[in-house]
Formats: C-alpha cells, structure tokens, sequence
C-alpha cells in the first residue's frame, strides 16, 4: 500500500470516527434529557405536596373561625334576649355595652372567616394548577422516555454499524500508519489528518517546506504538521472520501 493509499484509507477511517463519535454523543444526551424531566416531576410534586399542606391548613383555619362565628351569633342572640328581659335601666346599659362587645367580636370573626374563605378558594386554585401540571408532566415523560429508548435502539445499532465497519477499515491499514493516526487522534486536535493549503498546513497554516510538499503530494511517506502534529496529505479531489 503506497503512502497515497493509506492516506485515503486513514481519511475513510476518519471519516467513520468522526460518525461514530458523533452517535456517542447524541447516545450520552439521551440521559440527561430523561433526568430533567424527572427533575421537573419531582419538582412539581414537591411544589404539590406543599400546596396541598397549605390547604388543608387554611381549611382547618376557616373551619376554627366558622366555630367562632357560629359562637359569636349565639351569644348575641342570648344577650339579645336577655336585653328584652331585664327592667332595671342600670343591668339594661351593663346587657348593652355587652351586646356591643359581641358584635365587635363577632364581626372580627366574621370577616376572618371571609379573609379565610379568600385563602381556602386560593390554595385550591394552586392544587389544582399544580395537579393539572404533574399530569402533563408525567405525559410528557412518557412520550418523552418512549422516543429516548427508540433512539437510543437506532443509535446502539448505527454505532454497532460503524464500529463494524472501522474494525474491517483498520485491518487494510498498515500498523504503523494505524499507530501513528491513534496517536494523533489522542493529541485531541480537530482532525488526525490535514490537507496542504497554499504550502501550509489546513488545519493550523503552519509553512510547510518544499521538498516536503513535494513528497507530500507524490505520496511519498506520511509527515506530520511540525506545528499541530496533524498527518498531512495532498489536497483531496472532489467527492472525498465517505464512511459509506
């Protein structure tokens, strides 16, 4: 295999790398995407929980202040009817100034129980939001979790693919090229390989001497960019090589 040859079959191998990598990630995306949606149930579940407390406490609060008012109504009329009994005018002011007080009294309760009443019908408007939410919460999971693991399947079976077709592409490649292109892909530059552009290397435009061009482009043997490290190779005629 002239040095020509090899370049093609890294740059096919490149081109199966870079699938395979890109399938890797979107296969690693595929769990977060699942998590914030659980995230956001139990979110909306905690905000519930606590919703559905603060109801049952407001409720509680309404029911205490109905008593009161209910006590309140009945002492009024028993002082009431206590006033239409007494004869004395010094016992009838003592009835009165308590007749005062109890409708005071009971017209705090009263608009408690109302200020309670405005709270209750609030907090039930927060339950039922938030019930409403958790349901399409847990929709949108479901939908969500069904399309996740039916791409996670074609993602598993496209990679599968690829790593097959990376394993037949390695064998028609020479060991020591091979060695040399993992070296470089583990130097985490962009691409393994770069092409000549203008006589200067087309990933970082580092000068490329002459005589090197030259054999570069003859195909003579395999050089790396002495500025990145990339494997340089003559400029590739239209259509390129494709993973297939």
């Amino acid at each position: 295999m002239t040095a020509k040859d090899t370049v093609e079959a890294l740059l096919s191998l490149q081109d199966i790398d870079e699938s395979i990598e890109e399938k890797e990630a979107e296969l690693a995306s595929l769990a977060p995407r699942v998590q914030e949606r659980e995230e956001r149930i139990a979110d909306v579940r905690e905000r519930l929980a606590s919703a559905r407390s603060r109801l049952e406490s407001v409720e509680e609060e309404y029911r205490k202040n109905q008593r009161s008012v209910q006590a309140g109504r009945a002492t009024l009329k028993r002082l009431r009817d206590r006033a239409n009994q007494v004869e004395d005018l010094r016992q009838h002011m003592a009835v009165r100034a308590e007749l005062d007080a109890a409708r005071t009294n009971l017209e705090t309760s009263e608009n408690q129980a109302l200020s309670d009443l405005q709270d209750v019908e609030t907090a039930r408007d927060s339950v039922e939001q938030l019930e409403a939410e958790l349901e399409e919460a847990e929709a949108d999971y479901e939908e969500d979790l069904g399309e996740v693991e039916a791409r996670r399947e074609e993602l598993e079976e496209e990679l599968a693919r690829h790593r097959g077709q990376r394993e037949d592409r390695s064998e028609d490649i020479q060991d020591e090229a091979l060695a040399l292109y993992e070296q470089v892909r583990r130097g985490r530059t962009e691409s393994a390989l770069a092409p000549l552009a203008g006589g200067h290397c087309g990933n970082c435009f580092t000068a490329v001497p002459l005589q090197r061009q030259n054999e570069i482009r003859s195909g003579a043997r395999l050089y790396r960019c002495e500025g990145c490290g990339v494997i340089l190779h003559a400029p590739v005629e239209s259509g390129g090589n494709g993973a297939g």
